[in-house]
């Protein structure tokens, strides 16, 4: 699966998972470096962690693959758009 994310600059990044995720029902996302750090960059690992409405935080697996260029994002389907 992918999850793709803007980034404050307004990148945007795909990250894949293996399908652990369960965005649908999620009220808020947060993406934690693995091994620590504030910042993320294409080949690092990342826990994803969902805050749905009433269960706890769920962490996923990711891994950050790369930035999209603008023709990749406007490709994307509009509801996997960031």
């Amino acid at each position: 699966d992918n999850v793709y994310v803007r980034s404050q600059r307004r990148d945007v990044y795909r990250l894949t998972t293996t399908g652990c995720l369960d965005g649908e029902a999620s009220l808020s996302i947060a993406l934690l470096p693995v091994g620590g750090g504030s910042r993320l960059c294409p080949g690092d690992r990342v826990d994803i962690v969902l805050s749905p409405n009433t269960l706890g935080p769920n962490p996923c697996r990711a891994r950050v693959e790369s930035r999209l260029t603008d023709a990749e994002i406007e490709a994307l389907p509009s509801r996997a758009r960031p």
